[in-house]
């Protein structure tokens, strides 16, 4: 199972529509909240294997961990890097989420997203990771350094839409 997880209005639901139709650009922009859970089907040119992808609204965050079992083998947590003062709040959500992924000895691969690329003044890659103190949580062993990554993407121009099907199809479909 792949969990797409985020606080709310960091546009998991956007990404899951834009890689629903990668590689036709999306033509409906709008989106609300999700409330409960939403599922992408996704198909990729390169890849035989298709993927569903379980989308957990953020304002259902109090209970996300009630989804976290063995079958999750993929966890896509999307950051809305146009917005600096979200990244405190997402740190301390990466945390709670591992502890919690930790103390059931659940190890999925893991894809930080930093959505929001295209808006005028985005975070630079650089100071978004430093701001997510990564290296810290691979030091505390919070986070695998092997089984995470980071793309930066774009809903809207398709900007890293193709790496994250990349990493989707190289994944082994297993948690660790």
């Amino acid at each position: 199972m792949i969990l797409c997880l985020g606080l709310p209005n960091s546009g998991k639901t956007l990404l899951l529509r834009s890689l629903s139709s990668y590689p036709k650009p999306i033509e409906k922009f709008d989106t609300v909240a999700t409330v409960g859970i939403n599922v992408a089907h996704l198909n990729h040119l390169n890849s035989n294997q298709p993927f569903t992808i379980r989308e957990i609204g953020g304002q259902m965050r109090p209970i996300w961990n009630t989804y976290f079992n063995k079958s999750v083998s993929a966890i896509l947590f999307t950051i809305d890097c146009s917005n600096p003062v979200d990244i405190g709040p997402n740190v301390v959500t990466l945390i709670d989420i591992f502890r919690s992924l930790s103390a059931q000895s659940i190890k999925p691969k893991v894809l930080i997203i930093l959505t929001k690329s295209d808006y005028i003044g985005p975070l630079k890659l650089r100071e978004a990771l430093d701001g997510l103190l990564l290296d810290e949580l691979i030091n505390s062993r919070l986070l695998d350094a092997n089984s995470t990554k980071v793309i930066q993407c774009s809903s809207i121009t398709g900007q890293g839409l193709n790496d994250i099907f990349e990493w989707l199809s190289n994944y082994d479909n297993k948690a660790t």
